[in-house]
């Protein structure tokens, strides 16, 4: 869901619309960044990739000098480089679409220019606060470490005269400033709203501490599992509580007094919590956010054979933060950064993501660690040595424990699902089918799984069996909108529409706002000749979700065949601003357009459409057809010709036939070619 959220956000600014029109949800920095590589390579994933690939390299680089500028001992350095070089969650992180990539390397170079700092230059202050405010922008943890660099020299007690780390910490500080303003400013000139840079900390702060958190799962209690779905359910929540519209910076406030008054009434679950969170956080095991990311390591050849993990490091971690302390002083910057990072992390909720950023540190304290322990045995100093042996054996049985909230079957059962669903996005059925029946064999009375196969049988056309596994998984899960949505879409189809309209009364008794259900229904009322109740329903599922795509589209194509063509208008264009490649809004522009007789719009409409469909679309030879209409009634004759003659030899017969007759090629008649393609 989070890269599909960051794809469409940057193809939105790739396509034009760089400013946005409210305050960002979410720190910005790594959709524009993704957007300039999709500017840049005509919005090619692949090239993405291998740029992000480069950065994390860059990132192994900086690690490598980070550790010469703590341990000064290029043995350690190069090992921790390299560990996190081939940590497997690195290599994975560097080529999904997620912040990650930005955050690691961001967060290096901003230590590595604060242990420069130390020599007093203002040059590395300013550039380590540039590194601090572009992580921010990325991710705004890292605000929190901001707060305390000054902590850093004060454990150092570098020799450095007071006057000149005064001025360096204000340098460093403003620089920090500099970078994060732009956004800031932009976010009240857009949303007339005091923001930061977003708006999603006050509810991720709810997120992982509320009566109902475990601390690893990013679902507000009462909410949709989805991405959209939960965003405005969250506001609504808000809303309905205070009674009125609440701006973004209101809502943040809403959740974090929510949180706080969690902490007051419930402080031993919120204890609990807490100490639950740090066992996650500490352990060998990376807990995925809504995805198990270990899923992809046991199927991936790259990463499924990839030794390193946190199982092997957080061990010699922990040894060396330990063995190293009586030189605290020398190593301030990286404890301060590890410290303070993590509490962040901590107090939120917990996941692999979440953690990355730490990661490198951990990796250069794993290979003091090995060294250190090396080194004793080296030099025969067997009593620190036999004391550190068997504690090293103990952290490595206490991070090879997952914690108990950890299910191996559940998460890989929840991954299955999810894979199975982007074969079936992508037509490849057999695959999808594979997918979803080994998660059966590792759960079968799992009524999401059920409903997935039956989802997916029901797209492919075997009904009976899919009507058979709704209703198993009705009878397992009845409180499952997903579940009851299925059953009435089945009903639907098979024209019950009175069974169809009781499910999709039951989905919205579960869920009130769910643009999904409200969908399924106006397309129910359509289906039923009731135009007029099915665009009022998507007027109020939109009213509830305004980024609801597939309603949208559907509200485009049902104006349109109403002949309300400004209202078909609005919703195309609104579609098309959501995702500048979407053929079904560019389509739908152009026909609104043709019919309005703006040709010169319907013409460029036309054209986007056709850039992003190929000549094997089934509808593609009549928009080829409209096309040469639009040009003809421009004058433009020979593009007109070019069109018609793609239409033409697809069917000869019909589009030769009528376009005889179309007056809309008035222009073109006595013209040699036109004759020729009209008399076929």
């Amino acid at each position: 869901m989070e890269m599909l959220y960051h794809d469409e956000w940057a193809r939105r600014i790739a396509g034009g619309d760089f400013w946005g029109n409210e305050v960002f949800f979410r720190a910005p920095l790594y959709p524009y960044f993704l957007a300039a590589l999709y500017a840049v390579s005509g919005g090619s994933i692949t090239f993405a990739r291998i740029v992000q690939a480069v950065i994390g390299g860059g990132s192994t680089v900086a690690c490598y000098f980070v550790g010469l500028e703590l341990f000064k001992n290029r043995k350690i350095a190069f090992t921790g480089a390299a560990l996190l070089a081939t940590i497997w969650t690195a290599v994975y992180f560097d080529v999904e679409l997620l912040l990650v990539v930005l955050e690691v390397f961001f967060d290096l170079l901003a230590v590595l220019f604060l242990l420069k700092a130390r020599d007093g230059r203002v040059r590395n202050f300013i550039l380590a606060g540039l590194f601090v405010g572009m992580s921010a922008i990325t991710r705004p943890n890292i605000l929190a470490f901001a707060l305390f660099v000054w902590l850093i020299y004060l454990v150092a007690r570098p020799r450095l005269d007071k006057k000149k780390l005064i001025k360096g910490l204000i340098t460093f500080y403003i620089a920090v400033i500099i970078v994060i303003l732009p956004v800031t400013l932009r976010n009240y000139v857009v949303g007339d709203d005091v923001v930061l840079i977003s708006s999603q900390g006050g509810v991720n702060l709810y997120i992982g501490n509320n009566p109902k958190a475990d601390g690893t799962s990013a679902i507000v209690p009462g909410t949709r599992p989805d991405w959209w779905g939960g965003y405005y359910d969250a506001i609504y929540i808000a809303e309905s509580s205070e009674g009125r519209e609440l701006k973004p910076s209101e809502i943040n406030n809403f959740y974090i007094g929510k949180t706080v008054s969690f902490f007051k009434n419930y402080p031993l679950e919120a204890a609990k919590l807490f100490l639950r969170k740090l066992h996650i956080y500490t352990v060998g095991l990376e807990m995925g956010n809504n995805f198990d990311n270990n899923f992809l390591k046991h199927r991936l050849p790259l990463l499924k054979y990839d030794p390193i993990s946190l199982y092997i490091i957080l061990p010699f971690t922990y040894l060396g933060i330990a063995a190293l302390i009586p030189g605290f002083r020398g190593y301030s910057a990286a404890y301060v950064f590890m410290l303070i990072y993590s509490a962040t992390v901590i107090l939120f909720f917990v996941n692999d993501k979440f953690r990355m950023p730490v990661v490198p540190f951990l990796c250069l304290f794993a290979a003091a660690g090995f060294f250190w322990l090396w080194g004793k045995f080296r030099s025969r100093e067997w009593k620190p040595f036999a004391i550190a042996l068997p504690a090293l054996v103990a952290l490595f049985i206490y991070c090879a424990i997952p914690p108990k909230i950890y299910s191996r079957d559940a998460y890989f059962v929840q991954a299955g699902n999810t894979i199975s669903w982007l074969y079936v996005k992508q037509e490849r059925y057999e695959e999808a089918e594979k997918e979803i029946l080994k998660a059966l064999e590792i759960d079968p009375e799992n009524a999401k799984t059920l409903v997935r196969l039956g989802d997916f049988y029901f797209e492919i056309g075997r009904k009976d069996e899919a009507v058979g596994l709704f209703e198993k998984s009705f009878s397992l899960n009845p409180d499952d909108f997903h579940v009851v949505n299925s059953l009435g879409r089945y009903y639907a189809e098979e024209g019950e529409y009175e069974k169809a309209y009781d499910y999709f009364e039951r989905s919205l008794e579960i869920h009130p706002r769910n643009g999904s259900t409200l969908y399924f229904l106006a397309a129910t009322y359509e289906a039923e000749g009731r135009r007029d109740e099915a665009r009022e329903t998507l007027r109020l599922a939109l009213e509830y979700e305004p980024t609801f795509k597939a309603g949208l589209a559907l509200l485009g194509e049902l104006s349109e065949k109403s002949s309300d063509l400004d209202e078909a208008e609005t919703a195309y264009g609104t579609l098309l601003e959501l995702n500048p490649s979407d053929p079904i809004a560019a389509l739908g522009l152009a026909q609104v357009k043709h019919k309005k007789g703006e040709y010169f719009a319907a013409e460029l409409y036309y054209k986007r459409y056709l850039d992003a469909y190929t000549s094997t679309e089934t509808d593609v030879p009549v928009v080829h057809y409209n096309l040469a209409c639009c040009l003809a009634l421009q004058g433009k004759k020979e593009e007109a010709l070019d069109e018609l003659e793609k239409a033409v030899e697809s069917d000869p017969e019909l589009y030769s036939r009528h376009a005889a007759d179309d007056p809309d090629f008035e222009s073109l008649r006595g013209h040699e070619r036109f004759e020729r393609l009209t008399t076929r």
